[in-house]
């Protein structure tokens, strides 16, 4: 079974791709599945790279057999590009499409989530990048840091078969740097409907950032919560925060004063989690607020 992918691959054209392969019983629609990325001919963004990757894991786990099909050597415009220069070909088929292939400056190549702790990643690579891309001193993001390092831990103790992936993309021209981390797992309505079961996925979502609210904690997790992080990207960091999960999602963008939280619920069904972080580099003073201590929605 061959299957397309879209010519641009986001956030929301991922739904399409899933229901191509996943099935509503969250079972794999063939036990033979080759992606064409020969297909994918406009742009890839970086949710993007990792659901692609999350689903290539995901499926080789089930037991199917992945083939990817590339077509000829990507020219330089080509989305198939930036992901052999993002090392993506080089993790998922052992080589990169182009011996040349190199990292750019303005990629945080892709990054496994697996058994190991995330600290030294984040603080030897994650964050000294992130705070060069800002422009600002890597202190600025240690609580940043620390509410990532729990969404990391939470994929490790929730998704199934370590299928979690974090990605980094610096946009000069849109002044942008857009950070992904996405995973295939319970996903965070699951566990807060065990604690309100009235709730649709898109009010559970936006209940898991409710500062206060907790299902259970996880000893990896030191209580910076998923409110906080929201609250260090988008008050403090003047960007915003896109929350995707099984059948809801939840945007948090700056209002005049405060937060503005808009759940919806989504055009298919994401089989676990997907945070998009977006980072402005146009604005000042960012990061340099007075930190606040909130409490983590284990997920």
């Amino acid at each position: 079974m061959q299957v397309d992918l879209p010519r641009i691959l986001n956030r929301d054209s991922m739904y399409g791709l899933l229901q191509k392969v996943i099935s509503n019983d969250l079972e794999p629609i063939d036990d033979e599945i080759t992606l064409n990325f020969e297909t994918l001919t406009r742009f890839i963004e970086p949710s993007g790279v990792t659901i692609l990757s999350n689903l290539i894991s995901w499926l080789e786990h089930q037991g199917v057999d992945v083939g990817i099909y590339v077509g000829d050597l990507p020219s330089r415009e080509c989305p198939n590009k930036f992901l052999d220069d993002s090392m993506f070909f080089q993790q998922h088929l052992g080589n990169k499409l182009n011996e040349h292939a190199e990292v750019r400056s303005t990629t945080l190549p892709l990054k496994h989530v697996n058994a190991q702790s995330p600290i030294p990643w984040l603080e030897n690579v994650f964050t000294p990048w992130l705070a060069f891309q800002l422009g600002i001193n890597k202190t600025r993001l240690s609580t940043v840091q620390m509410c990532i390092e729990e969404v990391l831990n939470n994929i490790r103790d929730h998704a199934n078969n370590a299928t979690g992936s974090i990605f980094a993309q610096y946009f000069p021209h849109k002044h942008e740097i857009v950070v992904t981390i996405s995973d295939f797992g319970v996903g965070i309505p699951y566990n807060v409907q065990k604690v309100l079961p009235s709730l649709n996925d898109q009010e559970a979502i936006r209940q898991a950032a409710v500062r206060g609210f907790s299902t259970e904690s996880t000893p990896q997790n030191r209580g910076h919560g998923l409110d906080n992080l929201i609250h260090n990207v988008v008050m403090n960091g003047k960007g915003s925060v896109y929350i995707h999960s099984l059948s809801g999602i939840l945007s948090c963008k700056q209002g005049d004063t405060e937060i503005q939280y808009r759940p919806k619920s989504a055009l298919g069904n994401y089989p676990g989690t997907l945070i998009e972080l977006k980072f402005r580099t146009d604005v000042e003073e960012i990061f340099d607020i007075e930190e606040e201590k909130f409490t983590w929605d284990d997920w």
